[in-house]
């Protein structure tokens, strides 16, 4: 079982839309806003990851590593990123 955290700024249309289609195709996922959870998404920004938003991680329940995606960085098109989701995970 896997567990899909969005990481999205209030304000950024292409975290809302990002987030639409998510739940428009039955995706569940965790939405976590950086402005509230600012230590966390520093420690991943930390990481190397980029600081395009919205980001995405796939977390596997087996451990705590994952496979991290985000905008213009992994994907350019929402609706790509919906697509991988639904079809590897």
């Amino acid at each position: 079982m896997i567990t899909i955290y969005v990481f999205t700024l209030p304000g950024c249309l292409a975290c809302t839309i990002l987030k639409s289609s998510l739940n428009r195709e039955n995706v569940s996922f965790i939405d976590v806003d950086i402005t509230i959870n600012k230590d966390l998404w520093n420690y991943i920004r930390n990481q190397g990851v980029s600081d395009f938003l919205p980001a995405i991680f796939i977390k596997s329940s087996e451990s705590d590593d994952g496979d991290f995606d985000s905008m213009n960085v992994h994907f350019n098109e929402t609706q790509q990123i919906v697509d991988i989701i639904k079809n590897n995970y």
